[in-house]
C-alpha cells in the first residue's frame, strides 16, 4: 500500500513541477504586458478584463468537475502577484516638465511615503526624499521642482509649508493625511499661488503596489494644472474619488478614525482581561482568530500614526460616545431577557445590510478558508 501511494505522490510532484512551468510562462508573458502597458501609457489595471477572465475560468472549471471557487482563489493571488511584476516594468511619465524633480517630504520610516517614492520613480521621475528635519538645506531643488508633496504630522507640516513662499507658480504642493483638517489646507492655499490639492490614501502602507487601492482627493486651486498629476495616478492602478462634503468626512470617521478606537479599546479590555491568547486562538472558530489578526495587526504597528487619527479626529469622541449608548441601549435588552426582541433587532440590522450581507458572507468564506489553510 505505501508503494502504491508514493507512486501516486511521485505522479502529484511531477504535476506540481508542470504547474510550476507554466506559471513562470503566464508570469513571463505578464512582464510583456507590462512592458507595452508602460510605453504606450496604458492602465495597469484593467477590471472589466479581469472579472472576464474569472468568469470564463469558473465556467470551464464546472466543465471540468472543479470547484469554481478554488479555481477562482487560485487565478486572484496569481493575479494579484502579475499585477507586482507589470508595476515593475515601470509607468509613462504624464508631467508635463519631466526634467524638473519631484520633492517628498517625510520621515525616512514613513512607509506611504516610501511608497509614492517607489511609484514616482517607477514612473520616470527625478525623485528627492527629504527628511522632515533636513528640507531646509535644498531650496534650489524644491524652487526647482514641479512636485512637493509633504507627509508629516499637522504641525511639522505647518511649520514647513510657512517657509515654501518661494515655489515656482506651478509646482503642485501636496498634502498626503491621514485625518482631513480644512485649516491646514487653507494654509496651502495662502502661501502658495500655484496648485493645491490633498491626498487622502485609504489603505495600509505594507503593501507592494497601489493596484486597486483608494485614495480620495480634496481639490485646493487649479484643478487643470494638476490634472496630469491625477492621470499619473490612475496609472498606477489607483481608484481616485473627489470628495469634499460633510458626508464623506462622517464615513471616513466611521471607516478608520472611530473603527481605530474600538480595535483599540478591544486590545485593551483583552489585555485587561489577561486573556491566555495562545489557548484561546488554539480552541477558536476561524472567524474569531480572523477578528484577532486584524486587532493584533493593529498593535504590530507605529503607535504614532493611528493615535494621531484618534486624537485628532473631531468627531471620534461623538462617535464613540454615541456607541456607548447604543452598547447601554442593547443591554438593557440582554439583561432583561428578551430574546425575541433581541432577534427582531437582528433582522432589522440585516435588512439595513441588504444585500451587502450575502456579498460580505461570500467575501468572509474565502477569507476564511485562507485562515484555515494556515492554521498550525
Amino acid at each position: 500500500m505505501i508503494q502504491e501511494l508514493d507512486v501516486l505522490r511521485n505522479k502529484i510532484d511531477e504535476l506540481d513541477k508542470s504547474l510550476l512551468d507554466l506559471l513562470a510562462q503566464r508570469l513571463l508573458l505578464v512582464t510583456q504586458i507590462g512592458e507595452l502597458k508602460s510605453r504606450y501609457g496604458l492602465l495597469i489595471h484593467a477590471p472589466d478584463r479581469e472579472e472576464v477572465m474569472l468568469s470564463s475560468r469558473r465556467k470551464e472549471a464546472i466543465e471540468l468537475g472543479i470547484s469554481p471557487d478554488l479555481i477562482e482563489d487560485i487565478l486572484r493571488r496569481i493575479i494579484r502577484e502579475s499585477y507586482f511584476s507589470e508595476n515593475e516594468k515601470g509607468f509613462r511619465n504624464l508631467c508635463p516638465h519631466a526634467s524638473r524633480p519631484v520633492v517628498i517630504i517625510s520621515n525616512n520610516n514613513n512607509k506611504i511615503s516610501k511608497l509614492f517614492n517607489r511609484m514616482f520613480i517607477l514612473s520616470g521621475y527625478q525623485v528627492k526624499f527629504l527628511e522632515g528635519n533636513d528640507w531646509y538645506i535644498e531650496k534650489e531643488v524644491l524652487k526647482y521642482a514641479s512636485i512637493v508633496l509633504i507627509n508629516l504630522s499637522m504641525r511639522l507640516t505647518v511649520e514647513i509649508v510657512k517657509e515654501l513662499t518661494y515655489l515656482s507658480d506651478d509646482c503642485i504642493l501636496i498634502n498626503v493625511f491621514l485625518v482631513k483638517d480644512i485649516s491646514l489646507l487653507k494654509i496651502m492655499l495662502d502661501i502658495h499661488d500655484g496648485p493645491v490639492i490633498g491626498l487622502q490614501p485609504m489603505f495600509n502602507a505594507d503593501i507592494k503596489n497601489m493596484v486597486k487601492q483608494v485614495i480620495v482627493y480634496h481639490e485646493g486651486r487649479m484643478f487643470t494644472k494638476h490634472s496630469w498629476l491625477l492621470d499619473q495616478i490612475k496609472a498606477w492602478g489607483v481608484q481616485l474619488y473627489h470628495y469634499d462634503s460633510a458626508e464623506h468626512d462622517k464615513n471616513i470617521s466611521l471607516s478608520q478614525e472611530f473603527l481605530y478606537f474600538v480595535i483599540f479599546v478591544f486590545g485593551a479590555y483583552l489585555k485587561e482581561s489577561n486573556v491566555d491568547l495562545k489557548k484561546i486562538l488554539l480552541l477558536s472558530s476561524s472567524m474569531f482568530r480572523f477578528q484577532m489578526i486584524m486587532i493584533g495587526r493593529f498593535f504590530a504597528q507605529d503607535p504614532i500614526d493611528y493615535i494621531d487619527i484618534i486624537v485628532n479626529s473631531k468627531s471620534c469622541l461623538s462617535l464613540a460616545k454615541s456607541y456607548y449608548q447604543q452598547c447601554i441601549k442593547i443591554l438593557t435588552v440582554l439583561e432583561q431577557g428578551k430574546k425575541q426582541e433581541f432577534i427582531d433587532y437582528f433582522y432589522h440590522i440585516r435588512h439595513w445590510f441588504s444585500n451587502y450581507a450575502a456579498s460580505f458572507f461570500k467575501e468572509s468564506r474565502m477569507l476564511l478558508r485562507y485562515i484555515d489553510d494556515n492554521r498550525k
